[in-house]
């Protein structure tokens, strides 16, 4: 790191190491304490959702995980330089070695939050994937792919530029007056900025017209906006953060304005898990607080589900006790929800495919017909009545 001049260093004040007259405030700790909880339950929620109640657990799931690791790792760095580094302070009140110390970190936590963008953003991308299946156009679907693999390979240069901007490496966290063999560390910081800013863009649009064009309610379209629109907070919080960047970069004082960028980093790498995670909430919510999150046919679309369900367990485990009556019927207005969470109406019949079992809905005309969904034929039907 090379110091500002001695001419700046000359005109700051006597250092003051142990009781220095001026720090910041406890933000950074108060964001920590809120944010990570809730990031923890709401993923908690999402893996419970996915596993014992849509049975569909898939790669954006294990993305969204991956995400919370360096996410975590950049909310307790942040919060113990803080408190013990001098991060809250005036660079002339922080001593040698914890500047030393504090970047080495930087360099650490640099590539931990580039890490957690990337995983969330692949996350909602192959969410976006699952609910393209069978509806979006082909052109689209590739440019999911191919975004996929630019975020991919951005997280791969970023992290290449971060550990090798000096040459030898060490030079980073060497305190020096006079210039180093290092690239410019505010140019690189600011391209990769308004770059992750505008794939967050890109990722939250994709999946708009295919959401869109599903046959919804009123109510969940105004979910779905709400939705995207904790996916743009995102990108404003990228925004802000681009922002801070830029002022640490042209300031001699770099702890003192570094910590506004810590917090809106952190708020950015939080906010974008959980808005990741958001929709994958509303089944739970649907079924656990149906007179808020749910109506008439989504209950009766879980009640479905889980009844199928039972009868399917009853059946292998209680062959010998009465088998429940067949369920011959159910009208046009249930909703099956499939591999994704959102609901598909059967306006007419027609064979729907999911990892439940065979289900016997009603057509338009009356005639009864079967819906194929993943329970062994022998296990249905006049099949069951003859074990």
């Amino acid at each position: 790191m090379q110091l500002p001049p001695v001419s700046v260093i000359a005109s700051w004040p006597t250092p003051n190491y142990d009781n220095p007259t001026e720090v910041h405030g406890s933000a950074i700790i108060i964001m920590t304490a809120i944010f990570m909880p809730l990031m923890l339950a709401v993923i908690g929620i999402r893996i419970f959702t996915r596993i014992r109640i849509l049975r569909s657990f898939g790669w954006d799931d294990i993305f969204i995980i991956a995400a919370a690791l360096p996410t975590l790792g950049c909310g307790i760095i942040t919060t113990t330089a803080a408190i013990t580094l001098g991060w809250n302070r005036h660079i002339y009140d922080v001593p040698i070695w914890q500047l030393i110390l504090g970047l080495r970190l930087t360099m650490l936590l640099e590539c931990l939050f580039a890490t957690g963008c990337t995983l969330t953003k692949l996350s909602l991308l192959f969410f976006t994937r699952k609910i393209m299946k069978g509806s979006g156009s082909p052109a689209l679907q590739w440019t999911v792919v191919i975004n996929i693999w630019i975020v991919a390979i951005e997280l791969v240069i970023f992290i290449l530029v971060v550990v090798f901007t000096c040459r030898p490496v060490s030079l980073y966290w060497k305190l020096s007056i006079l210039p180093q063999n290092c690239i410019n560390e505010s140019a690189h910081l600011l391209a990769s900025g308004a770059i992750n800013t505008a794939t967050d863009i890109i990722v939250i649009v994709l999946p708009i017209p295919s959401v869109l064009s599903l046959s919804l309610p009123v109510r969940q379209r105004i979910v779905l906006i709400l939705l995207f629109g904790a996916g743009f907070g995102v990108c404003i919080a990228g925004g802000v953060r681009a922002y801070y960047t830029y002022r640490l970069n042209i300031a001699h004082d770099k702890t003192w304005e570094a910590y506004y960028l810590w917090i809106s980093g952190t708020v950015e790498l939080y906010v974008g898990v959980i808005g990741a995670s958001v929709a994958s909430l509303r089944p739970f919510l649907a079924r656990y607080i149906p007179s808020i999150f749910g109506n008439q046919r989504e209950r009766a679309s879980y009640a479905f589900a889980s009844t199928v369900a039972r009868r399917y367990g009853f059946r292998r485990s209680n062959r010998g006790k009465p088998k429940p009556r067949k369920v011959k019927e159910v009208s046009e207005a249930t909703t099956i929800t499939m591999n994704c969470d959102f609901d598909f109406d059967l306006g007419y019949l027609r064979t729907q495919k999911s990892e439940m079992g065979p289900v016997t809905t009603a057509s338009r005309d009356g005639a009864a017909e079967e819906s194929n969904i993943g329970i062994p034929p022998a296990e249905t039907g006049a099949g069951s009545a003859e074990q």
